[in-house]
């Protein structure tokens, strides 16, 4: 920030190429990341671990300001006329860099001043996070009593199935009956989210409500919209083909929700042990060294399987780069 805050960094490729390898190395600094990283697990494995909440909100506190400052980099870049934007993409010397610069000037045209853009990041938190955080607490916290145990809601979500189907339908009345305690909860969170990027997609000035998405996702609108236009058509009539034909298989008028993924058949059932033997087989087979990074996770314990109260529901993944 210092060196080249109010600093013409982009009047030359070559003194770009040194503030951007400056810029690599910050962001790659596991000072910086590991401590957020460290205490998002905490809270995944656990939403009611209130210490590293505690510690989570003063990170953020300390880093947001900084983060704030960082502001001008982006900002000035995207600001830069196509003509030179296009000398730039092309120069030699940021052969290394073009990927981040071609995302930095597709999105610059959307930027908003620095004060402005500081002001939505400070309210990022309550008009967005906050709400997204509350309602995963909840549901993570939530139980039900199915069979005489106590059965957290992301556990329960999981084991619907591999119930038969009478023990399915009692589990997910159960389910349902928690969620519904919660519906109006989940009702306002949806209203603020919706309203929080709408407001912010009018004053960048996007055209439709997914334009922000399907730039950042590196893809096209026209692609998107076709996609939606085969599903609500041909595939909306392939669905109710398919799923009338699941219901005349199982001798039923109707395949309610819970049973969507009723097999037809028989599926085989693959212990986590078995799993494990399968996936390291892969893994050394197609590079030794996957398999033995497999190894290290497990005995490491990153990977974590199975649900229990208080744990993120769902499956997901992490990585980090450039890290020891």
């Amino acid at each position: 920030i210092k060196k080249w805050h109010k600093k013409d960094f982009t009047n030359a490729p070559t003194t770009l190429a040194k503030a951007l390898r400056e810029k690599e190395q910050l962001a790659g600094m596991p000072e910086a990341t590991r401590p957020g990283r460290y205490l998002s697990f905490r809270l995944a494995l656990n939403a009611a671990d209130d210490a590293a909440k505690k510690q989570i909100a003063l990170l953020e506190r300390r880093l947001r300001p900084l983060q704030d400052d960082l502001l001008f980099f982006s900002l000035t870049l995207g600001a830069l006329p196509k003509q030179q934007q296009k000398k730039l993409l092309h120069a030699p010397e940021l052969a290394h860099f073009r990927y981040y610069l071609e995302q930095v000037f597709a999105t610059g045209k959307y930027q908003l001043s620095e004060a402005e853009e500081k002001i939505i990041n400070l309210k990022s938190s309550q008009s967005y996070g906050r709400w997204v955080d509350m309602t995963e607490d909840i549901v993570s916290n939530r139980t039900v009593t199915f069979r005489g145990n106590n059965i957290a809601l992301p556990e329960a979500l999981v084991t619907l199935d591999t119930l038969p189907k009478k023990q399915r339908h009692q589990l997910w009345t159960l389910v349902l009956r928690e969620m519904e305690q919660i519906a109006e909860v989940a009702e306002h969170e949806f209203n603020a989210i919706i309203t929080d990027v709408r407001t912010e997609d009018e004053l960048r000035g996007y055209q439709k409500p997914y334009s922000a998405t399907v730039l950042s996702y590196e893809d096209s609108e026209d692609s998107v919209e076709s996609l939606v236009q085969a599903v609500s058509t041909k595939g909306f009539r392939l669905s109710k083909r398919f799923y009338k034909l699941k219901a005349q298989y199982h001798d039923v008028d109707t395949i309610p929700y819970v049973d969507k993924y009723e097999p037809i058949g028989k599926e085989p059932v693959i212990p986590w042990d078995q799993a494990v033997e399968i996936c390291r087989d892969v893994f050394y087979r197609l590079k030794p060294v996957y398999g033995e990074i497999f190894d290290q996770m497990l005995t490491n314990g990153q990977i974590d399987v199975f649900p229990r109260k208080g744990k993120r529901g769902g499956a997901f993944m992490s990585s980090q780069t450039a890290h020891p």
